[in-house]
């Protein structure tokens, strides 16, 4: 999933981990 952590990352709603978990 480490393509939507990228996304996830680039919006910058909140840190999520390689997994895509919240932090």
């Amino acid at each position: 999933r480490t393509g939507d952590f990228a996304e996830i990352k680039i919006t910058g709603a909140k840190e999520y981990d390689l997994e895509g978990e919240v932090l």
